[in-house]
């Protein structure tokens, strides 16, 4: 009988077991040898065919007032995939008008949890001088477990690394859908509805309000601490999270982006892209009229 039980034990515990930590060993030697040795750009995304990049912001991600092949999203989408054709991206653009740092902050959890990237492009600031914070955002992406065993596991584990590539689905870009008033094309459509990024079974809350005058806070340090919460907790789970700086530089805009490099800088994060210069050149803007 007690060695009926062991054996019973051995095959519903010990062996299970064993093969996953088997098969973690296997998958964590692999990639230390290739990114120790053979230097091979293996693409980790082959189940969706390519790599998965969110750009989240405001309507300069958007795109307001433009086609929506001409917004910066579907423009990196394209040019990269027409010079790059064997290493394709998607892009799905989660911009929306009038948004501020802490709507993103808001947001982000479960948008990151809905389309799992592999990167984020967040371009954000411009509107934090003017519309009011998103009370629930003081409370989100603060993770104090960052360090316990079921975080540490899902950040270093390569078999959870592999679940999350099974588990993510082919994005339908006809699913997504952005209302907002902001837009001459749904100036009517969207009257009355909510403020609102929908895919499928999410509804992103987009809704924004003027800051009244009575209102008082520092708005650099809270637009830093909001883009420090987005890039920590992209390192948490395994998502490089990139700030991007606006293509004008003057006003709000000039504010945001020097926001958005002492936060770079601050964090020792990667440089951020820094527009202004290559759009202004690329688009034959002078300075002066900026």
């Amino acid at each position: 009988m007690l060695r009926r039980f062991k054996k019973t034990a051995y095959w519903l515990l010990f062996l299970p077991l064993s093969t996953i930590l088997l098969l973690e060993l296997v998958l964590q030697a692999g990639s230390s040898l290739n990114q120790h040795f053979l230097h091979k750009n293996i693409a980790n995304t082959w189940l969706t065919q390519n790599l998965r990049i969110v750009t989240m912001g405001d309507s300069n991600t958007y795109g307001l007032y433009l086609d929506k092949e001409d917004s910066y999203p579907k423009q990196l989408e394209t040019i990269w995939n027409t010079t790059h054709k064997n290493k394709a991206i998607e892009v799905i653009n989660l911009g929306y008008p009038g948004t501020n740092s802490s709507r993103l902050v808001a947001n982000f959890e479960e948008a990151i949890k809905q389309f799992q990237p592999d990167i984020v492009l967040v371009m954000i600031g411009t509107n934090d001088s003017w519309t009011t914070p998103i009370a629930s955002a003081e409370s989100r992406l603060i993770e104090q477990n960052a360090f316990q065993p079921i975080q540490r596991i899902k950040l270093y584990s390569r078999i959870y690394k592999l679940y999350c590539l099974l588990s993510r689905e082919p994005f339908q870009g006809d699913a997504l859908a952005a209302i907002t008033t902001s837009d001459p094309k749904q100036t009517e459509t969207a009257k009355g509805q909510p403020a609102t990024i929908n895919y499928k079974n999410i509804k992103l809350d987009f809704s924004m309000s003027f800051r009244p005058q009575s209102m008082h806070f520092d708005v650099e340090v809270e637009m830093q601490k909001n883009m420090e919460k987005l890039i920590q907790y992209g390192e948490n789970h395994n998502i490089k999270v990139f700030l991007v700086t606006y293509a004008a530089n003057k006003g709000y805009y000039k504010q945001a982006n020097k926001v958005t490099i002492r936060t770079a800088q601050a964090i020792n994060a990667i440089t951020s892209p820094h527009l202004t210069s290559p759009y202004r050149y690329h688009c034959n803007i002078q300075e002066s009229s900026a």
